[in-house]
């Protein structure tokens, strides 16, 4: 498979925190992946440098057919090129359960009256099972371009079926399936934490 975004030896210091590490990453046209890592792993990061809004210290980063030069361009021009993001940016109760979280987040009638009269429907209860949609959204969105999906929901990502980077400290630590990964040693000390 030909490479439509390829990362080389790239780094990255912020105030002499080597945020990402000589790191190296290909994904192939209509290709579907998952990165994931823990906190600090360098994911932000890498995400900030393939959309233009942070530049590299060192390496390269291309896209395309024509091995476009990612770091030459601003990041509105890398947008026209056909890179987006999509970001997520929860903002939960942490007493509350997930779904719990995504039933207040329903639109619905927020008066006083309407908030203690309202009880969740069926209708409702199927909204809340959207990550199963988006799941298959993705899958579909990936057979004609490159989907990167940067995840910490280890069921979601199972759900992807699809090959898995892991980094830390900024570099690649492991590829692979989702069950390949999670059975190696290190990834299972420095992420899962078994």
């Amino acid at each position: 498979m030909t490479a439509l975004l390829e990362v080389s030896a790239v780094s990255v210091t912020f105030d002499g925190f080597r945020a990402i590490n000589n790191l190296s990453f290909a994904i192939g046209d209509g290709e579907l992946r998952a990165i994931i890592g823990p906190n600090g792993a360098g994911k932000t990061t890498f995400m900030d440098i393939v959309t233009g809004k942070t530049r590299p210290d060192t390496g390269s980063v291309t896209w395309g057919e024509r091995a476009i030069n990612l770091l030459k361009l601003s990041e509105a021009q890398i947008a026209r090129a056909g890179i987006g993001r999509k970001f997520q940016r929860p903002t939960v109760f942490e007493d509350q359960t997930v779904a719990e979280n995504l039933m207040l987040a329903l639109k619905a009638p927020r008066s006083p009256f309407a908030v203690r009269g309202w009880r969740a429907g069926a209708r409702d209860h199927a909204r809340v099972a959207e990550r199963e949609q988006t799941t298959a959204l993705l899958v579909d969105l990936a057979k004609t371009r490159a989907v990167v999906v940067v995840e910490h929901d280890m069921e979601f990502v199972r759900r992807l079926d699809c090959k898995v980077t892991v980094l830390h400290e900024g570099s690649v630590l492991a590829e692979g399936t989702l069950d390949h990964v999670t059975r190696i040693r290190h990834v299972i000390d420095v992420y899962l934490g078994r």
